[in-house]
């Protein structure tokens, strides 16, 4: 079968054409076709017949361009004579890495990332993912490769926070001085849920107060309310209050066994000291009235807790603060005084049989 090549060379400008009688370009590739063509291909001689394993580049029927490996490799391009940019054969993106690889779960699904990049340094510098305002090139979103705690950092450069949208639905927001705000919106179930995984020693939510003591009850550490108005309220100075002034704890029969009366805690109570006194980072005047641990343990040792003190590393130490059970002391000088009050009608028995003879 004949083919008819075509080539023109201007001497003036020094285009080359191929396909066509007149060059617009350096090299000018055509042909008439609109069907899917590849306007350059560049084969492999030692795949055997080296037609279908190669590079090429053309234009699809719908005009778009595609530029296709056919053999099963990677597609590298580079500046500087170093690759910046791959595209395996899987089809993932790696971005100044040729080797974006996929990550397997322990449930053996391989969770393969469409795209991977790499950022350059490894301080929070150097972003791996920029995203920008059209309207103001210097301000948008950064997503780094390391950041002060190390991990990954997201950075919002114009200082304005970061909201994130279920649909048109604003479900979280941080804004510009860190404040967190989650909305949810789950009937019969916890609009906001913490959970720490670990199988020692886990603990849960801590709130701290880092540059200010308010020490004050119009301040909070937790506040409770509904759509008419508070209801439960932890105040910065420790108070706890409550609308209903209710505090409980389980008690129902189904969850206790060998229930006996209790003894006689008459020596207990008698023994107790109560004290007044005022807490070393309170001002002197602020006195308060209860119990020393220390003390209270010579003769209840049961009513006395410790909270140990802990490293950087968050393991215990021999050190602690002592504390104390008050809501158990209650008991007991409840149990203290039914014993009282026995010994009060006891001896109105008597004093009214006095009177009587």
């Amino acid at each position: 079968m004949s083919q008819t090549k075509v080539q023109l060379v201007n001497n003036v400008s020094g285009n080359s054409g191929f396909g066509l009688s007149s060059a617009t370009g350096v090299v000018h590739l055509h042909k008439a076709s609109s069907d899917s063509i590849e306007g350059l291909k560049i084969t492999n001689s030692t795949t055997g017949s080296g037609l279908t394993d190669g590079l090429s580049i053309g234009l699809q029927s719908d005009e778009d361009v595609f530029i296709h490996n056919y053999e099963n490799t990677s597609m590298l391009f580079g500046t500087n004579d170093t690759n910046r940019l791959a595209i395996t054969s899987a089809g993932n993106i790696g971005v100044s890495t040729t080797s974006p690889y996929a990550q397997t779960d322990v449930s053996g699904t391989a969770l393969t990332p469409v795209v991977d990049l790499k950022g350059v340094t490894q301080n929070n510098t150097s972003g791996v993912l920029q995203l920008t305002r059209k309207d103001h090139p210097n301000q948008g979103s950064c997503i780094y490769s390391s950041g002060d705690d190390a991990g990954l950092t997201m950075r919002n450069t114009d200082g304005n926070g970061m909201g994130f949208y279920n649909g048109t639905t604003l479900a979280l927001r941080v804004d510009s001085v860190g404040k967190f705000t989650a909305i949810g919106n789950k009937p019969n179930a916890n609009a906001f849920s913490l959970q720490n995984s670990a199988t020692s020693n886990p603990e849960g939510l801590y709130m701290n107060f880092t540059g200010a003591a308010p020490n004050t009850q119009s301040r909070h550490f937790l506040k409770c309310a509904d759509n008419v108005g508070d209801r439960a309220v932890i105040d910065s100075n420790g108070n706890l209050r409550n609308e209903n002034n209710s505090y409980g704890g389980f008690s129902d029969v189904t969850l206790k066994e060998n229930i006996v009366d209790a003894g006689s805690q008459w020596d207990d109570i008698k023994n107790v000291k109560v004290r007044v006194f005022n807490f070393k980072k309170d001002d002197a005047s602020e006195k308060r009235i209860g119990v020393v641990a220390q003390e209270i343990e010579t003769v209840c040792p049961k009513l006395v807790g410790i909270t140990y003190d802990k490293d950087e590393d968050g393991n215990l130490l021999e050190t602690g603060v002592k504390s104390v059970k008050y809501s158990v002391l209650y008991m007991k000088a409840i149990k203290a005084l039914q014993e009282a009050i026995t010994k009060i009608e006891t001896l109105e028995t008597e004093v009214a049989a006095l009177k009587a003879a």
